[in-house]
């Protein structure tokens, strides 16, 4: 039971760290684009 309990705290890290991502890609293409 407690390895099934690690594998959702790593799913919901992983889901956390690509949220993190698309959000800063789309943070910094704002400020990209004026220089492009």
């Amino acid at each position: 039971m407690l390895a099934r309990s690690n594998w959702k705290y790593v799913i919901l890290f992983l889901l956390f760290l690509g949220w993190s991502l698309g959000n800063l890609d789309r943070f910094i293409i704002n400020y990209a684009i004026l220089d492009i």
